[in-house]
């Protein structure tokens, strides 16, 4: 099966863009014809598009990232928030805080401050609709054996996305406040 999208025009900025999965979807995104902003702690060797170099866990460089993309491209039309890794291994009571907290940080931190920051660029005008589209993991649905930071982190993804969605996306995929 083949699908082809005509994403011209569009600014689409994906955090974790240095990874794997973030690396494939610039790709993805570049062939469609996006604008593909992406951004990291690392620059990849060969990203399809405009890299910005940020930590999504630390709040400040979150907003300067999203910021800068507005200033250079008028605005972000998607979000993609990829960032995350996976730790585990260990039972809860094995499981030292610093692992528990990385896995908080790369996985929901940096969608949280992801959105938090370009919320506003994604609802700006009233004759588009942005979109949000964060990764989070089967895992997010049960508890099991080894990796309940992970599974917490990614629970924690999918009920932030859920939320976002209801504060901004009313009836007719309008915004509430918009909506008469």
């Amino acid at each position: 099966m083949s699908a082809s999208f005509d994403f011209s025009g569009e600014v689409v900025l994906i955090t974790g863009a240095s990874g794997a999965l973030g690396g494939a979807v610039a790709d993805r995104f570049a062939e469609a014809g996006a604008t593909v902003c992406g951004t990291s702690r690392s620059e990849p060797d060969d990203f399809p598009g405009d890299f910005y170099t940020g930590d999504f866990t630390d709040e400040a460089d979150a907003g300067a990232v999203v910021d800068a993309v507005v200033a250079d491209h008028g605005t972000v039309d998607h979000l993609l928030t990829v960032a995350g890794s996976w730790a585990g291994g260990d039972p809860v009571d094995e499981t030292d805080v610093e692992t528990f907290e990385a896995m908080v940080d790369v996985n929901l931190t940096t969608t949280f401050l992801a959105a938090k920051h370009a919320l506003p660029a994604l609802r700006d005008t009233e004759d588009r609709q942005g979109s949000l589209v964060t990764v989070a993991s089967r895992s997010s649905l049960e508890g099991g054996e080894g990796d309940a930071a992970y599974r917490a982190a990614k629970a924690g993804v999918r009920l932030l996305t859920e939320s976002i969605a209801a504060e901004n996306v009313g009836e007719y995929g309008r915004t509430p406040s918009s909506r008469a």
